[in-house]
């Protein structure tokens, strides 16, 4: 891993670690956005380059790749070894490179990747001590769904992503969690990882809070996190992408045989579909909720010990079941735009 000399300075990163579906890539790209806004305020972003040799709003897949125990034998002692041949490496030496320069400076820095929570625990106390040997005070922060609120939505996520969840069905009745290879998602791994490496300093705010604020979670974010003076000067961007309860459901039951991600000519598909339906917001019908409900138990009971009542306080909705003419007509909707697609193609 490459290496600097140490700063005598003591700076501030605000390291923020997520959580997923938390308005994350909304803030990222508002900070991108409005590089030079905060370089005013002294906080500085990396620039590490991505797509097209862009500079990248997420921070997560760099920094992971930077503090993986596979990279720590071409980076250590000074940092000045070759550039390897391998493309790969390649790419990991100039992200370590962009990484010790922005180290080097006196100024504060801001690290975002909702990524970074789900690392190696020994790549974030890698990332730690790099970080204080470097003359920084890190204040890490990171937005947190209430339980129910992120299965929905870590749900939605991997559907859109192409892969197929046994427990969400299009049919009544069709849903099923005794695939024992089902786990609802959660956070609270990752919590624990967290606490362990920066104890008291994580700072953990509920996501109802945020998305509460006047000006939304990222203007939360900026004002109250970040501390920042000029907010009414920054543009902000509004990433949010949320599927209706139609596209999502149609979009699983594809995956069951077709998993591809929710893209391109598909993406549009189901935009369409989902205007000629109703919009309401994708949610566990009542069924699929029992079958997860001890689980979901567990989970609220851990959250509760790690954060507090405050982050496992909402309200359990539920979503329709679709009648047999509703997914008659659904199916029959998909059927004919397949076609149309086809002949287009």
């Amino acid at each position: 891993m490459c290496d600097s000399n140490k700063s005598s300075m003591i700076k501030r990163c605000f390291l923020h670690v997520g959580f997923h579906k938390t308005a994350t890539t909304s803030f990222q790209l508002t900070l991108q956005h409005n590089r030079k806004l905060l370089e005013q305020e002294e906080i500085f972003l990396p620039k590490f380059r991505g797509k097209k040799q862009k500079f990248s709003a997420n921070h997560s897949g760099q920094i992971r790749d930077v503090f993986d125990e596979k990279a720590q034998h071409l980076w250590d002692g000074s940092g000045q070894s070759n550039p390897s041949t391998d493309k790969k490496q390649q790419t990991v030496y100039n992200h370590c490179q962009s990484l010790s320069r922005l180290l080097d400076q006196d100024h504060n820095i801001l690290i975002s990747g909702e990524g970074i929570s789900t690392m190696p625990e020994q790549s974030l106390v890698r990332l730690k001590t790099k970080l204080e040997q470097h003359g920084f005070l890190i204040e890490p922060f990171a937005l947190v769904r209430s339980p129910y609120a992120f299965i929905t939505s870590a749900l939605q996520q991997t559907i859109k992503n192409g892969k197929y969840n046994p427990l969400i069905g299009l049919i009544a009745g069709q849903g099923s969690a005794s695939d024992k290879a089902f786990k609802i998602p959660s956070t609270s791994k990752s919590i624990s990882t967290l606490n362990r490496i920066f104890g008291e300093r994580m700072n953990y705010v509920p996501f109802k809070t945020a998305t509460n604020h006047p000006g939304g979670p990222v203007l939360f974010l900026l004002q109250n996190v970040l501390r920042l003076k000029q907010t009414d000067q920054y543009q902000l961007i509004n990433a949010n992408e949320s599927k209706s309860n139609v596209s999502i459901r149609l979009k699983n039951f594809l995956n069951q045989q077709h998993p591809h991600a929710d893209q391109g000519k598909l993406r549009s598909l189901f935009k369409t579909i989902s205007l000629q339906s109703k919009q309401t917001k994708f949610l566990l019908t009542e069924q699929e909720f029992e079958g997860i409900q001890n689980d979901f138990k567990k989970v609220k009971r851990e959250m509760k010990r790690k954060l507090g009542k405050t982050f496992v306080e909402e309200k359990i909705a539920f979503s329709s079941e679709f009648s047999a003419d509703e997914t008659n007509q659904l199916l029959s909707q998909l059927s004919q735009k397949l076609y149309e697609f086809a002949i287009k193609a």
